[in-house]
């Protein structure tokens, strides 16, 4: 009979993990794959919306090159092509929102809306946006000036420079509104 002797150290090292470890690992890991799958389907759904507006800057800039004879940008032509750009989606923002009949900004005139609140009169001029900033603008200076000069007394109280009011300027300014509303 021959006899075999083991040899210590030369097979495999059996290593022992309580179980508990192993499950948590598990759950880790799960999550974590979980949460890494979530972060590049958001991740990828950016891109595809950004990767539009880059093909469009790029065919932008490779028009305005052919039109311009140009090979290369040096920084002053990238400068300059990028303002041309952002001109021209401005334009095109604004014919899409007059194609569509829709305000050029609804909700930011909503807000100026809310914002006036209680303590301007109904017939004080309101700022419309027509998509011309500066032309928006001097409409309501002019409108704003002519409701001035027609009513002075309102407009002194409108702009007080104290920060709190007494109950008797309360009272003078709700009752010029009041006249004023009629």
């Amino acid at each position: 009979m021959e006899t075999t002797k083991k040899k210590r150290g030369l097979g495999k090292r059996k290593t022992h993990a309580p179980k508990i470890t192993g499950r948590f690992i598990n759950r880790y890991h799960r999550g974590l794959l979980t949460t890494f799958l979530l972060l590049f389907i958001c991740l990828q759904f950016n891109a595809q919306s950004a990767s539009k507006a880059e093909l469009d800057l790029q065919n932008f800039k490779s028009n305005w090159m052919a039109k311009n004879q140009l090979q290369q940008l040096d920084d002053k032509q990238y400068a300059q092509m990028k303002a041309e750009w952002t001109k021209h989606l401005e334009q095109q923002r604004r014919a899409e929102r007059a194609e569509n009949g829709d305000p050029v900004d609804a909700e930011r005139q909503q807000q100026f809306d809310n914002w006036q609140g209680k303590d301007f009169p109904s017939n004080f001029p309101k700022m419309v946006h027509t998509g011309d900033p500066e032309k928006d603008k001097a409409i309501y200076d002019a409108n704003k000036q002519i409701w001035i000069e027609n009513n002075p007394e309102l407009y002194k109280k409108m702009t007080s420079s104290k920060s709190t009011m007494t109950k008797q300027e309360r009272a003078e300014r709700e009752e010029i509104r009041k006249n004023q509303n009629k």
